[in-house]
Parts: C-alpha cells; sequence; structure tokens
C-alpha cells in the first residue's frame, strides 16, 4: 500500500510540473491586434482609386491591417484553372508606387521579450506568381519579401535592424493552391523584445496589396525602461490648471508670508536698538547722578574739615592765653 501511495505522489509531481509548463508556454496572442500602428506610403498618391473612383482601397484610420479579416480572392476560370481574383475595398489595403518603399510602424501596449513571428497576410504577389493578364506574364500586384527590413525599439526613438529570421510563404488559398495570394511569416531564430516595430516593404510594381500585419508572441510582458531623462520629468505637466493656479496661489501666500515675517524681523531689530539706546541713556543719566552726588559729599566733608580745623585753632588759642 505503501509502494502504491508513493507511486502515485510520483506521478502526481510529474503531472504538476507537466501542467506548470504547458501553462508558462501561453496561447499565441496577435500583439498588432492590441496596439496602434502607422503607415507612410512610398508614393504621394498613398492608396489607390478605381479609374471611376467608386472604388477606394485606403486604410486611412489605420485600422484595416489588424481587424482579423483576411478573405481568400480566387476565381476558377471556365476551364477548372484558379486564378487570382479582385480585392475588395475595406477588406484589403493596396498601396500604389513602383519600386517604392512603404513604412508600417507599431506601437505595442506593452514590452514583450517573446515576440516569435511576424506575418504579412493575404499578400497579392501576382508579379512573381505571374498572371495572364498581366504584362508579359508580371501582373501589377508585388512586393520584394526578401528584401522587407525589420527594425525593433523598446523606447520608440531608437530602432534597431534585425535579420535573424527565416522567411516562410504559404500559398493564402482555401484548397492550398497557388493562386497569387500569400501570408510571408517572418518567423525569428530567437524571440526577439520590442514594443515598437517598423516594417519596410519594398514593391517593383505598381501596387502592393494585402490584409493583414499579424505580430505574434506569448503573452510575455516586461516593465518598460525609463530613461534617466524620462525619469526626471516634471510632474506638473500632469497637473490641472486649477491645480496649477492654486499651487501659484500657495507660492504667493508663501511669500508674503515670509516677507511679514522678514518686516516682523526688522521691527524687533529696530526695537532692540532703540530699548539698547534707552538703556544706554539711562545708564549714562546714573552715571550723571552718581557723579552729581560725589560732588556733593565732597564739598559736605571740605566744610566739615574748615570747621574742626577752626575749632581745633579756638581751642588752641584759648589755651595759649
Amino acid at each position: 500500500m505503501k509502494k502504491l501511495s508513493a507511486i502515485l505522489m510520483v506521478l502526481l509531481v510529474i503531472a504538476s510540473i507537466v501542467t506548470v509548463n504547458v501553462s508558462a508556454e501561453g496561447d499565441a496572442i496577435n500583439y498588432a491586434s492590441i496596439g496602434t500602428y502607422s503607415t507612410s506610403p512610398g508614393h504621394e498618391i498613398g492608396y489607390l482609386s478605381s479609374s471611376d473612383s467608386t472604388k477606394y482601397y485606403g486604410d486611412d484610420d489605420c485600422t484595416l491591417l489588424t481587424d482579423g479579416v483576411s478573405p481568400y480572392y480566387t476565381t476558377t476560370t471556365k476551364d477548372g484553372k484558379i486564378i487570382a481574383g479582385a480585392e475588395n475595398p475595406g477588406e484589403s489595403a493596396i498601396l500604389v508606387g513602383t519600386s517604392a518603399v512603404h513604412v508600417f510602424t507599431f506601437a505595442l501596449d506593452r514590452t514583450y521579450d517573446d515576440i516569435y513571428e511576424i506575418t504579412l497576410g493575404n499578400v497579392w504577389n501576382s508579379y512573381d506568381f505571374g498572371w495572364e493578364n498581366g504584362e508579359n506574364g508580371k501582373g501589377n500586384r508585388g512586393i520584394a519579401y526578401k528584401k522587407v527590413i525589420i527594425t525593433l525599439s523598446t523606447d520608440g526613438e531608437t530602432f534597431k535592424k534585425t535579420k535573424d529570421y527565416d522567411i516562410v510563404a504559404d500559398n493564402h488559398t482555401e484548397d492550398g493552391s497557388e493562386n497569387g495570394y500569400y501570408d510571408y511569416r517572418y518567423q525569428f531564430k530567437e524571440p526577439v523584445t520590442a514594443k515598437y516595430i517598423q516594417i519596410a516593404v519594398y514593391s517593383p510594381s505598381y501596387c502592393f496589396s494585402l490584409s493583414e500585419i499579424e505580430i505574434w508572441g506569448r503573452g510575455n510582458a516586461i516593465p518598460d525602461i525609463v530613461t534617466p531623462e524620462e525619469s526626471s520629468e516634471e510632474i506638473p505637466d500632469e497637473t490641472s490648471e486649477d491645480e496649477t493656479e492654486e499651487s501659484v496661489e500657495e507660492s504667493k501666500e508663501e511669500s508674503k508670508t515670509e516677507e511679514s515675517k522678514v518686516e516682523e524681523s526688522k521691527a524687533e531689530e529696530s526695537e532692540a536698538e532703540q530699548s539698547k539706546a534707552e538703556q544706554s541713556k539711562a545708564e549714562e543719566s546714573k552715571s550723571d547722578d552718581n557723579d552729581g552726588g560725589n560732588t556733593g559729599l565732597i564739598i559736605v566733608i571740605a566744610v566739615v574739615a574748615v570747621i574742626a580745623i577752626a575749632v581745633v585753632v579756638v581751642v588752641v588759642l584759648k589755651k595759649k592765653k
């Protein structure tokens, strides 16, 4: 029985270790969907519009590429051949500019140190795939996916380029057939740390078309690194105007209080000086009184002495007679 209990305990410990490891792994999280991004098109036109201006393939609000919608655009010809189809506004963003470089800058909600993959989803690459309606077998939707530049930052100011990844191109089709639509996955050999990510894409053709950008990790956030300059920022910038006015009034009151204290101190010093002067005069007056008293006493003594001498003289004269 004891052996059976020991075996059960060992099995429970092993099961708990396995459970901890699995839970520590965490579920995959698309950080791009909980962050924000901005787009810098590589051409002044920006986004594609149809010739009759009835369709606009823009992403002006910077929400389209993280909405989780990555539809399949496929068309089957009469002879059963699967070819690429046409994008729909509101589903894919199409940036224009032959040989243009389009930059996407993401700001995640926190700094993560477990980012293992970045995916450009539902990219139409008819330039490399070829399309019978394209000139010389080259379509006008393209991406030089091997020339994509990924840079990382923790503060949004200093970006560091990384090429430590493998690139996987998956067909973005329901049946796995190759029709010119791809998910380009940039899989890091080691997890990277970032809060801000820039993705620069070079397009050799007139249009760059995609539906989603995903940044994958497992939820391991770390504290943001605060530089000395950031930590020494003045707090009053975050206070309201009323609080600022109150601070000013308090400062004025304190200044007035200090001034009144100074005035009181000066007055006390003046009174002290005046008191010293009066005391000095009093002492001088006492000194004069003492001198007068001493003079009178000397006179009395002199008179008494003269009288005594006179008496002595009179007595001596009487005895001689």
